[in-house]
C-alpha cells in the first residue's frame, strides 16, 4: 500500500506531496517534465549500427525514435554525431597495428 504525505519546508514553506510504501521507502514518481521528449544521446555500434538513447536510457532504432521523439531531434542528434566523429573513446583491448 501507497502512502502519500504532504511535506512542508520549515524554511520556505514550500511544500511537496510524496509516496512512501509501507517500509517507509519512497515510491517512484514518474518523469513527466518536458526533457522526456528529448534524446539524450546515441550510441554507434562497431558494425555501424546507431541507437538513439532516450531520457530514460531505453535504446531505439531511427525509425522507432523518430516516431517516439519527432524528426528534428533526431536530425539534431545526427548533426552532433557529424560534428564529433572525430571525438571519442574506446572500450576494451587496443589492438597494436602490424608493421611490415
Amino acid at each position: 500500500m501507497t502512502v502519500k504525505k504532504d511535506i512542508v519546508c520549515p524554511n520556505c514553506r514550500a511544500q511537496i506531496t510524496v509516496s512512501e510504501d509501507e517500509e517507509g521507502k519512497l515510491t517512484c514518481i514518474p518523469f513527466t517534465g518536458p526533457e522526456s521528449k528529448l534524446l539524450a544521446g546515441y550510441l554507434k555500434m562497431r558494425n555501424g549500427l546507431i541507437l538513439y538513447v532516450g531520457f530514460d536510457g531505453a535504446q531505439y532504432m531511427r525509425q522507432a525514435a523518430i516516431e517516439k521523439f519527432g524528426q528534428n531531434e533526431v536530425d539534431l542528434l545526427d548533426q552532433r554525431m557529424k560534428t564529433s566523429e572525430d571525438i571519442g573513446f574506446h572500450i576494451g583491448k587496443q589492438r597494436k597495428k602490424k608493421t611490415l
